[in-house]
C-alpha cells in the first residue's frame, strides 16, 4: 500500500510539508500531519487519534502542558504514535553536535545558549494575536527550549528564571530565560518575534565549545 498522508490545514508550511512528501519514498505507513493554528492543534489531533491514524503535529502541540498531556494519553490509550514536529531536531548540524558531545570533545558541559528572533509583528498576524496563542516562547522560544532540553539529555530543569517584555496585544514580545539543571550547568535562551537576534545555538564545556 502506497504512503498515504493526510495534511490538515493549508497554508505555507502545510505546502512546503506536502511539497517535501512528495519526494520521499513510499512505505505501507498511514500518518496524519496537522499544520492549523496552534488553538486548534488539540481537538484536530484527538480527532485523527481516535480515527486510528498516526499524527505527526506542527509544534507547538498544545498551548500549554496540559493540552499535551492529553494527547499523549490518549495516543498511548489507542497505542498509536504522535509527535511534534520541530524539523530542527534532523538538521545534519545536530547530528554533528551529539557526535561532538558524545566524544567528549568540549569537555564537561557546563553551559548551553540559544536565541532565536526576528521581526513577525508587520507581517504575521497570528504571532501578536492573543486568541491564537501567538507570542515569541510558542513561535520560536519552543526551538531554543528543545535544543536545550536534549543538550541536558531531556533532564527537568531544578529552577526556571525568566524577565521580558509584552506586546501591547498581551503576547509575550521578547523573552529572556535561565534554566538551573542538577550539578551545576545551566541552560539561557532569548527568543523575539520583534526583533533580529543573532539566531545561533552553542554549547560550552570544559575543554571548549561547538555552535
Amino acid at each position: 500500500m502506497a504512503l498515504r498522508w493526510g495534511v490538515v490545514s493549508a497554508g505555507l508550511i502545510a505546502t512546503d510539508f506536502a511539497s517535501v512528501l512528495s519526494s520521499l519514498p513510499r512505505s505501507e505507513h498511514q500518518v496524519a500531519y496537522i499544520g492549523t493554528q496552534h488553538p486548534q492543534h488539540k481537538a484536530t489531533v484527538l480527532l485523527c487519534l481516535a480515527a486510528g491514524k498516526a499524527v505527526l503535529c506542527e509544534k507547538p502541540m498544545g498551548v500549554n502542558a496540559a493540552e499535551v498531556r492529553e494527547m499523549a494519553a490518549e495516543a498511548r490509550a489507542r497505542g498509536l504514535f504522535l509527535m511534534e514536529g520541530l524539523w530542527s531536531r534532523f538538521f545534519p548540524a545536530m547530528d554533528a553536535l551529539w557526535s561532538v558531545l558524545a566524544q567528549g570533545t568540549v569537555g564537561d558541559l557546563r553551559v548551553a545558549h540559544a536565541e532565536f528572533g526576528f521581526d513577525m509583528c508587520g507581517h504575521v498576524s497570528r504571532a501578536t494575536d492573543w486568541a491564537q496563542a501567538g507570542g515569541s516562547l510558542l513561535d520560536l522560544g519552543i526551538y531554543c527550549v528543545q535544543f536545550i532540553s536534549l543538550v541536558f539529555g531531556g533532564q527537568k530543569p531544578e529552577k526556571i528564571s525568566a524577565v521580558g517584555r509584552l506586546h501591547e496585544t498581551g503576547v509575550d514580545d521578547t523573552v529572556s530565560v535561565l534554566l538551573q539543571y542538577p550539578g551545576g550547568v545551566h541552560g539561557t535562551f532569548t527568543c523575539s518575534i520583534s526583533m533580529q537576534l543573532s539566531n545561533v545555538a552553542f554549547v560550552r564545556g570544559t575543554k571548549g565549545m561547538a555552535q
